[in-house]
Order: C-alpha cells, then sequence, then structure tokens
C-alpha cells in the first residue's frame, strides 16, 4: 500500500513538473552595424514556478545579457575579433515572450578598464606592460 501511495506521489509530482511554467532568458552577441549574431551564448537565466512565471522575474535579463556579452568579449578576445572583425558588438536579449531587444552598451573585443586593473593589480613592476596588454581602447 505505502509503495502505490509513493509510486502515485512521484508521478503526481513529474507531471506537475513538466506542466509548470517556465520563462527563460537568452543572449546573443551581435553587430552593431547589421545585427549578425556573432555568439549565441543560448539560455543564461532560467525561472519555473509550478502555476506561472511573472515577466517582472526576467526584468533584468538585458543587465544579465550585457553581463555576459562583456565577459565573452574580455575572456575571448581572438574568437571576438575573428567574428567582429573590429567592428563593435551590442548584446542582445529575448526574455521569453515578455520583452526582447539590443543591450546599450556597444563595444569592441577586449577588456575594460576595471577589469585589467584588478587583474594586473598583482603584477607589482610589471603592472605597466600587463595593463597596456589588457585594456582595449
Amino acid at each position: 500500500m505505502n509503495s502505490v501511495i509513493l509510486v502515485s506521489l512521484i508521478a503526481l509530482l513529474s507531471v506537475e513538473y513538466s506542466f509548470a511554467d517556465r520563462k527563460r532568458c537568452f543572449c546573443q552577441a551581435r553587430d552593431d552595424a547589421t545585427g549578425t549574431v556573432l555568439k549565441d551564448f543560448g539560455t543564461i537565466d532560467t525561472h519555473r514556478h509550478w502555476l506561472s512565471v511573472g515577466c517582472r522575474r526576467l526584468g533584468n535579463c538585458a543587465d544579465k545579457c550585457d553581463a555576459k556579452t562583456k565577459e565573452w568579449l574580455c575572456e575571448q578576445e581572438a574568437e571576438c575579433e575573428r567574428l567582429s572583425k573590429g567592428k563593435k558588438v551590442v548584446p542582445y536579449y529575448k526574455a521569453s515572450v515578455c520583452s526582447e531587444g539590443n543591450g546599450s552598451n556597444r563595444r569592441t573585443c577586449g577588456c575594460d578598464a576595471n577589469h585589467c586593473l584588478s587583474k594586473c593589480a598583482a603584477a607589482g613592476d610589471n603592472f605597466t606592460q600587463c595593463f597596456l596588454g589588457c585594456v582595449s581602447f
């Protein structure tokens, strides 16, 4: 009897989980001039609820996409340069059925000064060389 109840409970929970509402934040890095997709990051955030997920839960999708694109521009600079060919890159987000659009920060490949200051702070005498090799002007 207990095993029947347990199996029924597991079946019920799996059905509820599969029919749960889910909203996702998708992100891409695009060429600022043409809108061509340079890098598709796929899903960068997911919210799930058994009843309904409100769009307000994805309110920071644009910011998360901006951060993901900025990270790619810096950490994968060679790939970024190869794909963008020196043009500016803009983040593009889609917050499920709620909203979508270009981010507000258009950038070129490479790291910003704040990242480079943190990275090169421990370099000591080689700070200048490290910083100039890191930062994207």
